[in-house]
């Protein structure tokens, strides 16, 4: 641990006046670092130094400002399509127009998935009412 004694800490004091770094006393008064001189300092009641940062102007925002959001709204899709077929579309008469909701299992060993088969509403997997059911609107910020 280092002791200062009273030249040292006049040293200090006459360096801190000038205007040195807290970096720059340390380099002259022996290689102290940078924390010690500024521990000193304050422990000795020196008057702060005046922020270089302080001075300059703020910084711009880096987002662009005036730039209109644009809100998507869902899409609004028919009350009422044609009804599902019976008991649903196995996969393997799955075509592209037909709804993806799943609506129950085969009773056969593989255990296949039973789909809507409802008409599908335009660029969604499903029909109206399954549309309504899955959709959750994205929250705006």
């Amino acid at each position: 641990m280092f002791e200062w004694n009273q030249q040292q800490v006049a040293k200090l004091k006459r360096l801190w006046d000038e205007g040195l770094s807290s970096a720059e006393i340390g380099k002259k008064m022996g290689g102290l670092s940078r924390n010690a001189i500024l521990g000193k300092a304050h422990r000795l009641g020196l008057a702060g130094r005046k922020n270089p940062d302080a001075s300059r102007k703020p910084r711009k925002s880096r987002m662009k400002t005036g730039i209109e959001r644009k809100v998507i709204a869902p899409k609004i899709v028919p009350d009422r399509p044609p009804p599902p077929p019976e008991g649903g579309v196995s996969f393997h008469d799955l075509a592209g127009k037909h709804c993806r909701e799943i609506v129950g299992w085969d009773a056969g060993a593989a255990g296949l998935a039973r789909y809507c088969g409802g008409t599908k509403t335009d660029d969604s997997s499903y029909c109206a009412e399954h549309y309504k059911k899955n959709y959750v609107p994205a929250r705006i910020r």
